[in-house]
């Protein structure tokens, strides 16, 4: 597991509010659709090490919560970036080749 894996795993388990994983995957998410191409990787890179493994940090499951809810904030998103729905379906491909969610 990378640096920023093993600090973002340490952070949510001190948190300790699994129930609330999918804003924390809804929030990386978006500040990735605003980012750059690598910046998409990363957040991919980072969710496919947290779902990973039998006790995974973040449920699968949370993550395409955090991908609905996006979805459901496309037009608002649209407005600061016109790509978004573009960038969205990019990422929610990307995460489906690496395991983060379900096809």
């Amino acid at each position: 597991m990378s640096k920023d894996a093993d600090e973002a795993q340490r952070a949510l388990d001190e948190l300790g509010v699994p129930a609330y994983h999918h804003e924390f995957a809804k929030k990386l998410l978006r500040r990735a659709l605003e980012g750059s191409a690598g910046d998409r990787e990363g957040a991919i890179r980072l969710l496919a090490q947290l779902t990973a493994g039998e006790n995974a940090t973040v449920a699968r499951e949370s993550v395409a919560q955090g991908f609905e809810r996006l979805r459901e904030a496309l037009d608002d998103l649209r407005l600061d970036t016109p790509s978004a729905p573009q960038l969205l379906a990019e990422l929610r491909a990307s995460a489906r080749a690496n395991d983060v969610v379900s096809a």
